[in-house]
């Protein structure tokens, strides 16, 4: 997990698009998230995921 978030970290800082942090997912993918709006996006895009099922984890 860590070697990939430095990966993503590198290309961010570089200016490039990363998939689902500067840009949309799905068949939004080429579409650009401002800067601003990145930290939102990611939070909806987690929640928008989330699923349950049986009893909680411990």
């Amino acid at each position: 997990m860590r070697r990939a978030r430095a990966l993503a970290d590198r290309a961010l800082d570089g200016g490039r698009p990363v998939y689902g942090i500067t840009t949309g997912v799905g068949v939004r993918k080429r579409a650009s998230v401002a800067a601003d709006e990145q930290i939102p996006f990611n939070e909806r895009l987690i929640l928008n995921h989330l699923v349950g099922q049986g009893p909680m984890a411990p």
